[in-house]
């Protein structure tokens, strides 16, 4: 489940009965595993994620057939873009069927344009986020997320609005791009 506003369809669909019944969900939200929460006690799992040599056989094996068919040329590039993808089997299989449908992305040029892929999917409001401050990192350096929201802050890039504070919203900013 990639939306809260899913999980709140399908509880309008449950029984409110107080029999003590479960549902489990699966995400990679943080988000969503929040919203399908019934209280603040109730248990997220954190799944463990594959390891590179997983994440090669799943990634190359969907689009090349084999990790042994992927052409030299790509596994640097390939390999890059699993780590972006942090060992989540769902973020593998969902860039691979992307990859599979699309002859030049097999390309390493077609490959490199994958990580600009999930910008543009981004809402308006988290694109200007990301450009203004989270661009000016390195890849994989440490950052200082309450001087982000700071600085997000000052731009005027978030504000108070569901009775939540400008604090909140710019920390739920951040969490919507690290589950993206």
């Amino acid at each position: 489940m990639w939306n809260p506003k899913a999980w709140i369809i399908i509880r309008a669909s449950l029984p409110q009965n107080d029999l003590g019944s479960r549902v489990i969900t699966t995400t990679c939200s943080t988000i969503v595993a929040k919203s399908c929460s019934s209280n603040c006690n109730s248990r997220i799992y954190n799944i463990k994620t594959l390891g590179l040599g997983d994440c090669r056989t799943l990634f190359h094996g969907r689009i090349f057939g084999s990790v042994e068919s992927c052409p030299p040329d790509l596994a640097d590039v390939a390999d890059r873009i699993l780590i972006r993808c942090a060992g989540f089997p769902l973020s593998i299989a969902a860039i691979s069927s992307l990859l599979v449908c699309k002859p030049r992305a097999r390309t390493t040029e077609g490959m490199r344009r994958i990580p600009s892929l999930g910008y543009h999917d981004l809402p308006h409001h988290l694109k200007a986020c990301r450009l203004w401050h989270l661009s000016i990192f390195p890849a994989d350096y440490p950052i200082d997320l309450d001087r982000v929201i700071r600085s997000w802050m000052a731009e005027g890039l978030v504000w108070e609005k569901s009775g939540k504070t400008v604090e909140e919203v710019g920390e739920s900013y951040l969490e919507e791009l690290m589950d993206r």
